[in-house]
Protein backbone atom coordinates (compact mmCIF):
# COMPACT_ATOMS: atom_id res chain seq x y z
CA UNK A 1 0.00 0.00 0.00
CA UNK A 2 1.55 3.10 -0.65
CA UNK A 3 0.68 5.82 2.08
CA UNK A 4 2.47 8.95 1.25
CA UNK A 5 0.33 11.81 -0.31
CA UNK A 6 -2.78 9.84 -0.73
CA UNK A 7 -4.85 11.71 1.63
CA UNK A 8 -7.80 9.30 2.63
CA UNK A 9 -5.14 6.58 3.59
CA UNK A 10 -2.92 8.86 5.68
CA UNK A 11 -6.25 9.97 7.55
CA UNK A 12 -7.25 6.35 8.23
CA UNK A 13 -3.74 5.33 9.55
CA UNK A 14 -3.39 8.52 11.56
CA UNK A 15 -6.66 7.54 13.13
CA UNK A 16 -6.32 3.77 13.79
CA UNK A 17 -2.50 4.12 15.10
CA UNK A 18 -3.66 7.14 17.34
CA UNK A 19 -6.96 5.35 18.76
CA UNK A 20 -4.62 2.53 19.39
CA UNK A 21 -1.71 4.53 21.27
CA UNK A 22 -4.61 6.62 23.32
CA UNK A 23 -6.30 3.60 24.23
CA UNK A 24 -3.01 1.99 25.39
CA UNK A 25 -2.71 5.75 27.86
CA UNK A 26 -6.89 5.90 28.81
CA UNK A 27 -7.56 2.00 29.36
CA UNK A 28 -5.17 2.84 32.90
CA UNK A 29 -4.53 6.08 33.23
CA UNK A 30 -7.48 7.67 35.11
CA UNK A 31 -6.79 4.05 37.71
CA UNK A 32 -3.24 4.75 37.71
CA UNK A 33 -4.24 8.96 38.98
CA UNK A 34 -6.95 7.29 41.59
CA UNK A 35 -5.12 4.45 43.19
CA UNK A 36 -0.95 4.46 42.06
CA UNK A 37 -0.97 8.76 42.39
CA UNK A 38 -3.86 8.40 44.86
CA UNK A 39 -5.82 11.99 43.70
CA UNK A 40 -8.59 12.75 45.37
CA UNK A 41 -11.86 13.69 43.60
CA UNK A 42 -11.35 17.24 44.07
CA UNK A 43 -7.63 16.73 42.50
CA UNK A 44 -8.68 14.34 39.89
CA UNK A 45 -11.12 16.93 38.62
CA UNK A 46 -8.77 19.60 39.07
CA UNK A 47 -6.63 18.09 36.74
CA UNK A 48 -9.20 17.84 33.80
CA UNK A 49 -9.88 21.60 34.64
CA UNK A 50 -6.67 23.15 33.99
CA UNK A 51 -6.47 20.10 30.35
CA UNK A 52 -9.81 21.95 29.56
CA UNK A 53 -8.50 26.12 30.45
CA UNK A 54 -5.66 25.47 28.25
CA UNK A 55 -8.09 24.20 25.61
CA UNK A 56 -9.80 27.39 26.35
CA UNK A 57 -7.13 29.64 26.08
CA UNK A 58 -5.50 27.85 22.97
CA UNK A 59 -7.74 26.43 20.98
CA UNK A 60 -8.89 29.61 18.68
CA UNK A 61 -5.54 30.59 18.57
CA UNK A 62 -4.25 27.50 17.44
CA UNK A 63 -7.29 26.48 14.64
CA UNK A 64 -6.77 30.49 13.36
CA UNK A 65 -2.89 29.21 13.04
CA UNK A 66 -3.93 25.83 10.86
CA UNK A 67 -5.57 28.08 8.65
CA UNK A 68 -2.90 30.74 8.15
CA UNK A 69 0.04 28.76 7.85
CA UNK A 70 -1.31 24.97 7.21
CA UNK A 71 -2.99 22.35 8.69
CA UNK A 72 -0.32 19.40 8.17
CA UNK A 73 2.42 21.13 10.49
CA UNK A 74 -0.39 21.84 13.04
CA UNK A 75 -1.45 18.12 13.32
CA UNK A 76 1.95 16.84 13.12
CA UNK A 77 3.32 19.26 15.77
CA UNK A 78 -0.31 18.64 17.77
CA UNK A 79 0.27 15.00 18.35
CA UNK A 80 3.65 14.80 19.13
CA UNK A 81 2.92 17.28 21.69
CA UNK A 82 0.27 14.79 22.94
CA UNK A 83 2.75 11.78 23.24
CA UNK A 84 5.02 13.95 25.26
CA UNK A 85 2.90 14.77 27.88
CA UNK A 86 1.59 11.77 28.24
CA UNK A 87 5.11 10.35 28.63
CA UNK A 88 6.22 12.60 31.04
CA UNK A 89 2.86 12.01 33.14
CA UNK A 90 3.66 8.43 33.14
CA UNK A 91 7.25 8.49 33.90
CA UNK A 92 6.52 11.24 37.08
CA UNK A 93 3.44 9.79 39.45
CA UNK A 94 2.75 13.63 41.02
CA UNK A 95 0.79 15.47 41.03
CA UNK A 96 2.54 18.43 38.97
CA UNK A 97 4.02 15.99 36.58
CA UNK A 98 0.41 14.98 35.51
CA UNK A 99 -0.92 18.51 35.41
CA UNK A 100 2.33 19.58 33.48
CA UNK A 101 1.72 16.50 31.13
CA UNK A 102 -1.83 17.64 30.82
CA UNK A 103 -0.90 20.88 29.43
CA UNK A 104 1.29 19.75 26.76
CA UNK A 105 -1.52 17.52 26.07
CA UNK A 106 -3.97 20.56 25.95
CA UNK A 107 -1.95 22.26 23.54
CA UNK A 108 -0.91 19.24 21.80
CA UNK A 109 -5.18 18.72 21.29
CA UNK A 110 -5.71 22.26 20.14
CA UNK A 111 -3.55 22.66 17.59
CA UNK A 112 -5.07 19.21 15.82
CA UNK A 113 -8.69 20.06 16.82
CA UNK A 114 -10.28 21.50 13.37
CA UNK A 115 -7.07 20.96 11.42
CA UNK A 116 -7.77 17.53 11.25
CA UNK A 117 -11.20 18.37 10.08
CA UNK A 118 -10.41 20.67 7.64
CA UNK A 119 -7.04 18.79 6.42
CA UNK A 120 -9.41 16.28 5.21
CA UNK A 121 -12.17 18.55 4.04
CA UNK A 122 -10.36 20.50 2.04
CA UNK A 123 -8.03 17.70 0.38
CA UNK A 124 -11.20 15.36 -0.34
CA UNK A 125 -14.18 17.51 -0.59
CA UNK A 126 -17.07 17.56 2.06
CA UNK A 127 -19.22 14.58 0.54
CA UNK A 128 -15.95 11.85 0.85
CA UNK A 129 -15.29 13.46 4.15
CA UNK A 130 -18.24 12.52 5.81
CA UNK A 131 -18.05 9.19 4.65
CA UNK A 132 -14.16 8.91 6.07
CA UNK A 133 -15.46 10.31 9.20
CA UNK A 134 -17.31 7.87 10.29
CA UNK A 135 -15.18 5.36 8.45
CA UNK A 136 -12.34 6.92 10.71
CA UNK A 137 -14.51 6.73 13.74
CA UNK A 138 -14.94 3.01 13.01
CA UNK A 139 -12.18 1.97 12.44
CA UNK A 140 -10.21 4.25 15.61
CA UNK A 141 -12.87 1.83 17.77
CA UNK A 142 -11.18 -1.32 15.88
CA UNK A 143 -8.00 -0.05 17.26
CA UNK A 144 -9.23 0.49 21.01
CA UNK A 145 -10.56 -2.85 20.69
CA UNK A 146 -7.60 -4.42 19.93
CA UNK A 147 -5.73 -2.17 22.46
CA UNK A 148 -7.26 -2.76 25.43
CA UNK A 149 -5.87 -6.34 26.52
CA UNK A 150 -2.69 -5.11 25.37
CA UNK A 151 -2.68 -1.89 27.63
CA UNK A 152 -4.29 -4.59 30.63
CA UNK A 153 -1.68 -6.94 30.05
CA UNK A 154 0.82 -4.45 30.19
CA UNK A 155 -0.15 -3.24 32.95
CA UNK A 156 0.31 -6.29 34.89
CA UNK A 157 3.92 -5.26 35.04
CA UNK A 158 3.71 -2.20 36.01
CA UNK A 159 0.43 0.55 35.48
CA UNK A 160 2.64 2.86 34.11
CA UNK A 161 3.89 0.82 31.03
CA UNK A 162 0.91 1.31 28.92
CA UNK A 163 0.98 4.84 29.34
CA UNK A 164 4.78 6.01 28.49
CA UNK A 165 4.40 3.10 25.30
CA UNK A 166 1.41 4.70 24.41
CA UNK A 167 2.69 8.24 24.57
CA UNK A 168 6.23 7.58 22.85
CA UNK A 169 3.75 5.60 20.02
CA UNK A 170 1.95 9.00 19.27
CA UNK A 171 5.64 10.89 18.57
CA UNK A 172 6.67 8.10 16.42
CA UNK A 173 2.71 8.65 14.47
CA UNK A 174 4.18 12.55 14.79
CA UNK A 175 7.19 11.84 12.86
CA UNK A 176 6.03 9.07 10.24
CA UNK A 177 2.85 11.86 9.58
CA UNK A 178 5.70 14.33 8.71
CA UNK A 179 6.87 12.31 5.91
CA UNK A 180 4.23 11.01 4.24
CA UNK A 181 0.73 13.88 4.88
CA UNK A 182 0.08 15.58 1.27
CA UNK A 183 -1.12 19.18 1.86
CA UNK A 184 -2.57 20.57 -1.65
CA UNK A 185 -4.32 23.53 0.02
CA UNK A 186 -2.78 26.69 -0.14
CA UNK A 187 -2.85 28.34 3.67
CA UNK A 188 -4.79 32.16 3.27
CA UNK A 189 -2.29 33.46 5.57
CA UNK A 190 0.31 32.95 2.45
CA UNK A 191 2.01 36.91 2.15
CA UNK A 192 0.19 38.46 5.48
CA UNK A 193 1.67 39.15 8.65
CA UNK A 194 0.80 36.60 11.43
CA UNK A 195 -0.63 38.78 13.94
CA UNK A 196 -2.75 40.61 11.61
CA UNK A 197 -3.75 37.71 9.38
CA UNK A 198 -4.79 35.68 13.08
CA UNK A 199 -7.30 38.83 13.71
CA UNK A 200 -8.65 39.17 10.76
CA UNK A 201 -9.62 35.23 10.40
CA UNK A 202 -10.84 35.44 14.27
CA UNK A 203 -12.91 38.34 13.43
CA UNK A 204 -14.30 36.60 10.14
CA UNK A 205 -14.78 32.93 11.97
CA UNK A 206 -16.94 34.90 14.64
CA UNK A 207 -19.37 36.03 12.05
CA UNK A 208 -19.71 32.55 10.29
CA UNK A 209 -20.82 31.32 14.01
CA UNK A 210 -23.16 34.32 14.37
CA UNK A 211 -24.74 34.20 11.10
CA UNK A 212 -24.87 30.56 10.73
CA UNK A 213 -28.09 29.56 12.51
CA UNK A 214 -27.11 25.74 13.00
CA UNK A 215 -23.48 26.40 13.62
CA UNK A 216 -24.77 28.71 16.38
CA UNK A 217 -26.85 26.15 18.03
CA UNK A 218 -24.31 23.24 17.75
CA UNK A 219 -21.34 26.08 19.66
CA UNK A 220 -24.11 26.51 22.65
CA UNK A 221 -24.94 22.25 22.69
CA UNK A 222 -20.74 22.38 22.38
CA UNK A 223 -21.17 24.31 25.88
CA UNK A 224 -23.51 21.93 27.63
CA UNK A 225 -21.83 18.81 26.67
CA UNK A 226 -18.76 20.10 27.94
CA UNK A 227 -20.00 20.83 31.17
CA UNK A 228 -21.27 17.06 31.81
CA UNK A 229 -18.65 15.42 29.82
CA UNK A 230 -15.91 16.71 32.63
CA UNK A 231 -17.86 15.19 35.91
CA UNK A 232 -18.23 11.75 33.80
CA UNK A 233 -14.80 12.07 32.30
CA UNK A 234 -13.21 12.02 35.98
CA UNK A 235 -15.74 10.70 38.45
CA UNK A 236 -16.38 7.43 36.15
CA UNK A 237 -13.91 4.91 37.30
CA UNK A 238 -13.67 6.74 40.63
CA UNK A 239 -17.21 5.61 40.83
CA UNK A 240 -16.57 2.28 39.79
CA UNK A 241 -13.86 1.89 42.42
CA UNK A 242 -14.97 3.42 45.14
CA UNK A 243 -19.13 3.24 45.07
CA UNK A 244 -19.62 0.16 43.17
CA UNK A 245 -16.89 -1.68 43.33
CA UNK A 246 -15.97 -5.12 41.25
CA UNK A 247 -16.52 -8.37 41.34
CA UNK A 248 -14.61 -10.58 43.25
CA UNK A 249 -14.69 -13.41 41.28
CA UNK A 250 -12.15 -15.01 39.14
CA UNK A 251 -9.59 -12.28 41.52
CA UNK A 252 -9.34 -10.24 38.41
CA UNK A 253 -8.32 -6.29 39.30
CA UNK A 254 -9.95 -3.81 38.84
CA UNK A 255 -8.28 -2.71 35.58
CA UNK A 256 -9.05 -5.66 34.31
CA UNK A 257 -12.73 -5.60 34.62
CA UNK A 258 -12.77 -1.77 33.64
CA UNK A 259 -10.38 -2.62 30.65
CA UNK A 260 -12.70 -5.56 29.26
CA UNK A 261 -15.80 -2.74 29.72
CA UNK A 262 -13.85 -0.12 27.31
CA UNK A 263 -12.96 -3.53 25.05
CA UNK A 264 -17.12 -3.88 24.55
CA UNK A 265 -17.65 -0.43 24.41
CA UNK A 266 -15.57 -0.46 21.50
CA UNK A 267 -16.75 -2.92 19.81
CA UNK A 268 -20.73 -1.86 20.23
CA UNK A 269 -19.34 1.87 19.06
CA UNK A 270 -18.29 -0.07 15.82
CA UNK A 271 -21.80 -1.58 15.23
CA UNK A 272 -23.06 1.85 16.01
CA UNK A 273 -21.31 4.02 14.01
CA UNK A 274 -22.14 1.52 11.35
CA UNK A 275 -26.05 1.82 11.35
CA UNK A 276 -25.16 5.97 11.56
CA UNK A 277 -23.30 5.18 8.45
CA UNK A 278 -26.38 3.59 6.73
CA UNK A 279 -28.82 6.59 8.01
CA UNK A 280 -26.63 9.95 7.09
CA UNK A 281 -26.02 8.07 3.46
CA UNK A 282 -30.20 7.96 2.97
CA UNK A 283 -30.85 11.15 4.85
CA UNK A 284 -27.22 13.37 4.53
CA UNK A 285 -26.49 15.62 6.78
CA UNK A 286 -29.80 17.44 7.40
CA UNK A 287 -30.00 14.98 9.24
CA UNK A 288 -27.66 15.20 12.07
CA UNK A 289 -29.13 17.74 14.32
CA UNK A 290 -32.12 15.14 15.06
CA UNK A 291 -30.07 12.36 15.12
CA UNK A 292 -27.34 14.14 17.31
CA UNK A 293 -30.31 15.38 19.94
CA UNK A 294 -31.06 11.29 20.65
CA UNK A 295 -27.45 10.82 21.04
CA UNK A 296 -27.47 13.51 23.90
CA UNK A 297 -31.43 12.05 25.60
CA UNK A 298 -29.69 8.09 25.91
CA UNK A 299 -26.08 9.76 27.38
CA UNK A 300 -27.88 11.77 30.02
CA UNK A 301 -30.11 8.84 30.88
CA UNK A 302 -28.22 6.40 31.16
CA UNK A 303 -25.09 8.91 33.18
CA UNK A 304 -28.21 9.32 35.63
CA UNK A 305 -29.15 5.52 36.45
CA UNK A 306 -24.96 4.97 36.49
CA UNK A 307 -24.68 7.46 39.21
CA UNK A 308 -27.54 5.24 41.36
CA UNK A 309 -26.16 1.99 40.52
CA UNK A 310 -24.53 -0.05 43.28
CA UNK A 311 -24.85 -3.21 41.52
CA UNK A 312 -21.66 -3.88 38.64
CA UNK A 313 -23.51 -5.29 36.46
CA UNK A 314 -26.70 -2.55 36.55
CA UNK A 315 -23.40 0.23 36.33
CA UNK A 316 -21.52 -1.63 33.71
CA UNK A 317 -24.63 -1.91 31.31
CA UNK A 318 -25.16 2.10 32.26
CA UNK A 319 -21.85 2.70 31.62
CA UNK A 320 -21.95 0.95 28.28
CA UNK A 321 -25.31 2.21 26.30
CA UNK A 322 -23.78 5.80 27.31
CA UNK A 323 -20.66 5.46 26.62
CA UNK A 324 -21.50 4.03 23.35
CA UNK A 325 -24.07 6.72 22.31
CA UNK A 326 -21.38 9.61 23.10
CA UNK A 327 -19.35 7.75 20.22
CA UNK A 328 -21.44 8.74 17.84
CA UNK A 329 -20.96 12.42 19.13
CA UNK A 330 -18.02 13.87 17.41
CA UNK A 331 -18.79 12.31 13.65
CA UNK A 332 -22.27 13.86 13.94
CA UNK A 333 -21.34 17.53 14.90
CA UNK A 334 -18.56 17.59 12.10
CA UNK A 335 -21.51 16.18 9.39
CA UNK A 336 -23.69 18.76 10.64
CA UNK A 337 -20.89 21.90 10.80
CA UNK A 338 -18.83 21.08 7.38
CA UNK A 339 -22.03 21.91 5.06
CA UNK A 340 -22.21 25.39 6.71
CA UNK A 341 -18.38 25.85 6.52
CA UNK A 342 -15.99 27.72 3.88
CA UNK A 343 -12.17 26.54 3.52
CA UNK A 344 -10.64 29.73 4.45
CA UNK A 345 -12.42 29.88 7.83
CA UNK A 346 -13.02 26.30 7.94
CA UNK A 347 -10.27 25.00 11.29
CA UNK A 348 -10.65 28.37 13.09
CA UNK A 349 -14.59 27.86 13.58
CA UNK A 350 -14.36 24.06 14.47
CA UNK A 351 -12.46 24.89 16.74
CA UNK A 352 -14.23 27.39 18.08
CA UNK A 353 -16.97 25.25 18.52
CA UNK A 354 -14.49 23.19 20.64
CA UNK A 355 -13.14 26.12 22.79
CA UNK A 356 -17.11 26.37 23.53
CA UNK A 357 -16.72 22.62 24.73
CA UNK A 358 -13.79 23.70 26.57
CA UNK A 359 -15.12 26.31 28.39
CA UNK A 360 -18.06 24.30 29.02
CA UNK A 361 -15.41 21.93 30.67
CA UNK A 362 -13.97 24.31 33.13
CA UNK A 363 -17.46 25.90 34.51
CA UNK A 364 -19.39 22.33 34.67
CA UNK A 365 -16.21 20.38 35.70
CA UNK A 366 -15.82 22.69 38.80
CA UNK A 367 -19.07 22.48 39.78
CA UNK A 368 -19.13 19.07 39.50
CA UNK A 369 -16.18 18.25 41.62
CA UNK A 370 -17.27 21.01 44.80
CA UNK A 371 -20.33 18.72 44.58
CA UNK A 372 -18.28 15.48 44.05
CA UNK A 373 -16.39 16.87 47.54
CA UNK A 374 -19.03 18.28 49.46
CA UNK A 375 -21.54 15.50 48.88
CA UNK A 376 -20.36 12.22 46.79
CA UNK A 377 -19.99 11.57 43.52
CA UNK A 378 -23.35 9.79 43.09
CA UNK A 379 -24.43 13.78 43.79
CA UNK A 380 -21.83 14.87 41.07
CA UNK A 381 -22.62 12.24 38.24
CA UNK A 382 -26.54 13.02 38.63
CA UNK A 383 -25.63 16.77 38.39
CA UNK A 384 -23.80 16.19 35.11
CA UNK A 385 -26.91 13.95 33.29
CA UNK A 386 -29.22 17.07 34.62
CA UNK A 387 -26.75 19.38 32.64
CA UNK A 388 -27.06 17.21 30.07
CA UNK A 389 -30.83 17.65 29.64
CA UNK A 390 -30.44 21.23 28.21
CA UNK A 391 -29.02 19.93 24.82
CA UNK A 392 -31.55 17.68 23.05
CA UNK A 393 -34.35 20.60 23.81
CA UNK A 394 -31.69 22.95 22.05
CA UNK A 395 -31.44 20.74 19.07
CA UNK A 396 -34.56 19.69 18.78
CA UNK A 397 -36.58 22.62 19.08
CA UNK A 398 -34.37 25.01 17.44
CA UNK A 399 -34.11 22.65 14.22
CA UNK A 400 -38.15 22.29 13.50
Amino acid sequence: MRLRDDAPRVYLVMQSTYGFCFTLIVTVNLIYQAATVGLTAFQLVLVGSVLELVCVLCEVPTGALADLVGRRPAIVAGIALIGAGFTLEGLVPELGAILAGNVLFGVGATLTSGAEQAWLTDEVGETTAAGLFLAGARLENGATLAAIPVAVLLAQRTITTPIVLGGLGLVALAVLLAGVMPETWRPVGEGKGLADGMRAQVTESLAVVRATGLVRRLTIVAVVAGAFSEGVDRLSTAHFLRDVGTPAAGGFEPVVWLGGLFAIQAALSIVVLGRLSGRIERRGASGAPSALAWVYVVMSVSTALFAVSRRFGVAAVCSLTGGSARQLEGPLILIGLNPNLRSETRATVISMVSQANAAGQIAGGLAIGVVASAASIEWALLLAAAILCAAPFILLRRHR
